[in-house]
């Protein structure tokens, strides 16, 4: 189990747990600290405060070379590949298992392509980033942390620029890896309905931290009543559990 103890970001207080097998989604207005929340998580912060578990091990404790053999993660916005291949940018995730004086093995070559098969962007494999649409991108970045072959996978926003059959088709892969393989999934997402479609559990974010946690996505009365303190409007929940607001 994930269980993260008294992390400190400024004002804000963070406890919570995140099982195996599962999506943790969490949610919260622009501004309420879910990047910054996922950036402690990782250790990617100076002035994390607190403690973070996987079972036993203190992520914080790690160096990062070895924090990066169990956690991966996936930020909102990619920084400048543009001269990499495919190819190449996903490989970059199996540098924790490369020696510094050695070459990619086949194993590493074959994880790549497989994932990119999964992600149904294997075409893609010798195009060049800066050729990518936005959407296209966003696929290949969630080849890359499923590539890592971590135990945790972190991801901010890994909708963004998808659009809607896509999104879809992305968290359903994503889903079902983690169900397949017992890892342990966090996210951050900006569409309720998509946290309750493929969340197992919600983490839910306001000015001092977490709030609230919705442990069972089919309990509509409480859901209504949780959503309407996030983003301050009457939620209608129609059939199915779609959201709208009123």
């Amino acid at each position: 189990m994930f269980k993260c103890f008294n992390l400190k970001s400024y004002k804000n207080v963070y406890n919570f747990t995140a099982n195996k097998s599962e999506i943790t989604v969490i949610l919260g207005l622009n501004g309420s600290g879910k990047t910054t929340l996922l950036r402690h998580i990782c250790g990617l912060n100076k002035n994390t405060e607190g403690s973070i578990f996987y079972g036993d091990i203190d992520l914080l404790k790690l160096k990062p070379t070895e924090r990066s053999k169990i956690i991966a993660y996936m930020p909102q916005k990619t920084i400048n590949i543009n001269e990499l291949t495919v190819e190449n940018y996903v490989l970059t995730a199996r540098t924790p298992y490369i020696n510094l004086l050695s070459n990619p093995s086949k194993k590493d070559i074959i994880i790549v392509k497989d994932m990119l098969k999964l992600c149904g962007v294997y075409e893609f494999l010798h195009r060049r980033i800066n050729t990518l649409s936005g959407g296209e991108l966003k696929k290949v970045e969630i080849a890359k942390i499923l590539t890592q072959q971590t135990n945790i996978l972190v991801l901010d926003e890994p909708t963004s620029h998808l659009d809607f059959k896509s999104s879809y088709e992305m968290l359903k892969i994503i889903k079902t890896h983690t169900k397949e393989n017992d890892l342990t999934t966090i996210m951050t997402l900006h569409d309720p309905n998509l946290a309750l479609k493929f969340a197992d559990k919600i983490i839910c974010l306001n000015e001092t931290g977490v709030f609230s946690e919705i442990t069972d996505v089919n309990d509509f009365d409480n859901i209504k009543m949780i959503f309407k303190e996030i983003y301050g409007q009457e939620i209608e929940i129609l059939k199915e559990g779609v959201l709208v607001i009123k």
